[in-house]
């Protein structure tokens, strides 16, 4: 289904499906965090963001943008700006003032940001200072929404420049930039209840890719088992993709090569992301699949986390750390790595939280 055919009431509809299907998968509640929030230790945590499913450092910079996958009254987007020097994070403001860009044909117009629950997300870097940020929202729509982003000496700036609507089959969950346009991982196909099949790590899930051109088409021979974090590298032209329910990491090249898949240790691997020297970061937690998918937004999922540093070009794994929950943080669901520091963030929880230490040099 082209996405340019859904009417605003079918995107409505698919979003309350959406929402449903996610409710299942992720535990999530149509409400926002109610608990009142623990103490902050300032040296192992960065609190004050809540939801934050995904995040990402700015490159080699000390500031990092999270996403919120719940609604906060108070706030008025659905993005935070983390200052990971000095252990600060607050609301990042979007501006939302212009009209779509003009390959954006789809697009109905700018959301109210204050209506955002973003997901997944990816930076494309244009220049050093300059790119474009892409973010799942399941808020009022199921589209990815992207932003022009700058970075100055006050952190980073985002401008709206566009959104394009998901089909209605697609449990959107991670989100990357691929040459001329963008690719989807679904978390789980529509027909699986409860995804009970993804709960069995068996193959329920896919990527689909959209370009201004051609629109949403389903890229062959990616139905894992939970698709998940997703992240392209440019220098081969490649997919890496996460299968939640069975603890892989799919290889799968958009030209010549060859597919294949790497079984990672004790991990339901979760974001992933490319650090600035070509290594690939994955997050996940660590149990059972079922009690896992048990949590709810908040105040914790008391799940163990594990990070995870994979070389593309060996095919292995550099290093992998694992972390106990505690009474503050549990379940991680991105990492971020700064200052030989990993840094976890979770879908449930109010905060950033020290993971442990890395020893790569």
């Amino acid at each position: 289904m082209q996405c340019n055919h859904l009417t605003a009431s079918r995107t409505q509809a698919a979003s309350r499906r959406l929402r449903k299907s996610w409710a299942v998968a992720l535990g999530l509640l149509a409400v926002p965090l109610a608990h009142a929030a623990a103490p902050c230790d300032t040296g192992s945590q960065i609190c004050g963001i809540g939801n934050a499913e995904d995040a990402m450092r700015l490159g080699t910079t000390h500031w990092a943008i999270a996403t919120r996958l719940e609604r906060d009254p108070a706030m008025t987007s659905g993005f935070y700006l983390v200052d990971l020097k000095s252990h600060h994070a607050s609301e990042l403001v979007t501006d939302d003032s212009r009209a779509a860009d003009a390959r954006f044909k789809a697009c109905p117009g700018p959301l109210d940001p204050k209506k955002l629950m973003t997901h997944g997300m990816d930076v494309h870097w244009l220049a050093p200072e300059h790119g474009e940020l892409y973010a799942i929202n399941h808020g009022s729509r199921e589209s990815i929404e992207v932003y022009d982003l700058r970075m100055a000496n006050d952190g980073a700036h985002l401008q709206w420049i566009g959104c394009v609507p998901v089909p209605t089959d697609t449990l959107s969950n991670g989100v990357t930039y691929v040459p001329g346009g963008i690719a989807v991982t679904s978390f789980g196909q529509r027909d699986d209840k409860d995804l009970a099949t993804l709960r069995k790590g068996k193959p329920s899930g896919f990527v689909s890719m959209w370009t201004p051109d051609k629109g949403w088409q389903h890229l062959p021979n990616t139905q894992f088992a939970g698709d998940n974090g997703i992240a392209w590298h440019a220098e081969d032209n490649t997919l890496y993709v996460n299968g939640w329910g069975d603890g892989t990491l799919h290889i799968v090249p958009l030209g010549a090569g060859t597919a294949s898949t790497i079984k990672l240790a004790n991990i339901h691997p979760d974001n992933a992301h490319f650090l600035p020297d070509g290594k690939l970061l994955i997050a996940g937690q660590m149990g059972q699949a079922d009690t896992i998918m048990g949590c709810g937004v908040g105040p914790v999922c008391p799940m163990d986390s594990n990070v995870v540093l994979f070389d593309v070009h060996a095919k292995k794994v550099l290093e992998q750390i694992s972390a106990k929950a505690t009474p503050t943080f549990g379940a991680a669901s991105t990492a971020i790595l700064f200052d030989h520091q990993y840094w976890g963030t979770s879908f449930g929880g109010d905060r950033m939280e020290l993971i442990g230490r890395s020893q790569q040099p």
